[in-house]
């Protein structure tokens, strides 16, 4: 659902980023930690996973732009 954290694997990349929208066709838009918008559908992933709020910024503190 809108707002939470996911982990995605699409292809052979994983995604970390905060769900932005879904759509009417069940699309789904992402922004990653990077802040770069990613859109996928979910049965082309191979896994979906909650990531805890406290992990997530961790790993956005990582990855931050200085």
């Amino acid at each position: 659902k809108k707002g939470d954290k996911i982990r995605v694997m699409i292809g052979v990349r994983i995604f970390i980023g905060e769900i932005i929208n879904i759509d009417e066709y069940g699309n789904v838009l992402i922004n990653d930690v990077k802040g770069n918008p990613l859109t996928f559908r979910p049965k082309d992933a191979k896994f979906i996973q909650i990531v805890p709020e406290t992990e997530y910024e961790a790993i956005k503190n990582r990855y931050q732009t200085k």
